[in-house]
């Protein structure tokens, strides 16, 4: 049994298909033309390219999402980059290489600059890299493959791409394996939009994979199993009609009020990412957005969105969940997340940097472009802005001052905008926790990042493997910080969500509950088992299980608490 990344929920079984590696420690050093030769070959292969990534956006957008067509946008884009075919010329010209040697130096250099940046969304551009690169490769070289399934099975790549992912036949593919690549690939992303199970970053161990082996996958625990024997392949058998049982079960619930036993209404709601996951949110029973994250307008991108192309993307979601509320959180980034046109300064302790909240009030032209577009896409339904990583007054007070700025603005000029709009704040640093009295009256709510406030209460990065055992979602202080938090927020008439992992999971539901929380928001594929969970409990209930829960030592005291009661 292989343990790899989750990338994408569902159990598979069947034969598995291999792919060809792409692009990558390949030798291309044919003999070289006449520079101008070479250059003019670079330049077919680049308009080639670009005719077969446009048809590809277009057919993605047909068969997928606009969202999820984007990411051949940004191949596109590649294609005008300096620091690809730029460079790959000049080494023509100055180094006299032939074309396909020059870009292949190209583009090994740019994928391992990038595979070498700390921040993981960046990583994964490296397979972006190397996907338009072996696009132009090919082209160049004239070594084409086609992608061909001839009946379904479980696709292999040592480095799967992107674009290889979306020419697969969506009717014969079982599930994905991938050698690279973490849960932020584009290849991850185009999994969960397709519905396909996916395991990536599986490493070198896929190079003994052949084809018409029998592979087995869970992509909702990143597991994989190579030629199971016949008891092991009975018990994978067995626990994917399990989980199919399961799913079909549990999908008896997603038209069904989040609401308890003795009538406590509670609003479930979704975590999305793009307005492609509006869809996948809907149908799963989503009562709302509870955190619209917005950093994907400013990822592959060599500028800043504009505010028309901000508020189109907002508005479509929007106007999807309207009357229901869409929170969308102002721009997460900064610090690590190093965006090249955005002219950062590296910084020692990046976590605990210009990021969030701190970058958007450092920037106020990129902080009030996004505010007008929020604003704007107020008038299409019910939209509530938050505010990350705040941990002081003074910060909520500067950014509110910005956003009345911003609509007075856009009142003057007659813009169509949200006549009133609710204010909140992320509440993910143990400041924010322990001064949430002192927070509470600038705000109109409250939401817990719960990954973010673990990781900074307890000082462990869950990502270390050396320390991740710390982080604990039951640990005291963890527990103490929440219910101190939703506590200041009912003082203040204000209500308190939370939208970090801890509120999908079905374990935390009635201590969340019991502790007073008002709004679960969570990965849209936990919210029918969380709604199951919390109609099954009284509050009356759940209370007396969050006290107890508070008065016990350790974080696996409250574990053990949490699930005797749930047996």
């Amino acid at each position: 049994m292989w343990q790899g990344l989750a990338a994408a929920p569902g159990i598979a079984i069947g034969p598995a298909a291999v792919l060809k590696k792409t692009i990558g420690g390949l030798e291309q050093t044919g003999p070289a033309a006449e520079p101008q030769e070479e250059e003019a070959r670079l330049t077919a292969a680049v308009e080639a390219v670009r005719r077969e990534l446009t048809a590809l956006k277009e057919r993605t957008e047909r068969e997928v999402g606009a969202e999820q067509a984007a990411i051949f946008g940004a191949h596109l884009l590649m294609l005008d980059d300096p620091a690809l075919v730029g460079e790959t010329r000049r080494l023509i010209r100055e180094e006299k290489l032939a074309a396909p040697a020059a870009l292949t130096r190209v583009v090994d250099d740019l994928a391992a600059a990038l595979g070498a940046l700390p921040d993981e969304y960046l990583r994964e551009r490296a397979a972006d890299v190397r996907d338009v690169g072996g696009r132009l490769l090919a082209e160049l070289t004239g070594a084409r493959t086609e992608v061909v399934l001839p009946a379904p099975a479980v696709v292999v790549g040592a480095d799967l791409t992107p674009s290889q992912t979306a020419q697969l036949p969506k009717d014969k593919l079982l599930a994905l394996l991938s050698g690279t690549g973490g849960r932020t690939a584009h290849v991850a992303i185009l999994a969960r939009s397709l519905g396909i199970p996916a395991v990536v970053g599986l490493g070198e161990r896929l190079s003994a994979v052949r084809d018409g082996d029998l592979v087995a996958v869970d992509g909702t625990q990143g597991l994989v199993a190579v030629n199971p024997s016949d008891r092991e392949l009975e018990e994978w058998r067995r626990r994917q009609a399990a989980a199919e049982e399961e799913k079909a079960r549990l999908a008896a619930f997603k038209d069904l009020p989040g609401v308890t036993r003795d009538g406590r209404r509670v609003e479930l709601a979704a975590n999305i990412g793009t307005p492609g996951d509006v869809g996948p949110a809907q149908a799963l029973g989503a009562e709302g957005v509870g955190l619209f994250r917005t950093e994907f307008l400013y990822m592959d991108r060599t500028d800043l969105p504009s505010e028309e192309e901000q508020f189109e993307a907002y508005r479509t979601v929007v106007a999807a969940f309207a009357p229901q509320p869409v929170i969308i959180r102002t721009l997460d980034i900064g610090g690590d997340k190093e965006l090249p046109y955005l002219g950062l300064t590296r910084e020692e302790n990046p976590f605990l940097g210009l990021r969030a909240i701190r970058f958007s009030l450092a920037r106020p032209e990129v902080f009030r472009t996004q505010l007008r577009a929020i604003l704007r896409a107020g008038a299409y339904g019910n939209v509530k802005v938050m505010f990350p990583m705040v941990a002081t007054p003074a910060e909520v007070r500067s950014a509110r001052r910005h956003l009345e700025e911003v609509r007075e603005e856009l009142s003057r000029a007659g813009v169509k905008l949200a006549e009133k709009i609710e204010v909140g704040i992320m509440v993910e640093v143990p400041a924010a926790a322990l001064a949430a009295d002192l927070l509470a009256p600038e705000v109109d709510f409250f939401s817990i990042g719960s990954n973010d406030l673990i990781q900074y209460t307890l000082a462990a990065d869950r990502h270390n493997e050396r320390v991740a055992y710390l982080y604990e979602p039951f640990h005291p202080a963890v527990l103490r910080l929440i219910e101190r938090t939703i506590r200041a927020a009912h003082a203040a008439g204000i209500w308190a969500g939370m939208c970090g992992e801890l509120a999908g999971d079905r374990l935390a539901t009635p201590l969340l509950l019991g502790l007073g929380l008002d709004e679960f928001s969570m990965a849209a594929g936990s919210l029918p088992a969380v709604k199951e969970r919390l109609r099954a409990l009284s509050y009356a209930e759940a209370q007396r299980i969050a006290a107890k829960a508070l008065s016990l030592p350790d974080a696996a005291a409250v574990r053990a608490h949490l699930e005797a009661v749930q047996a």
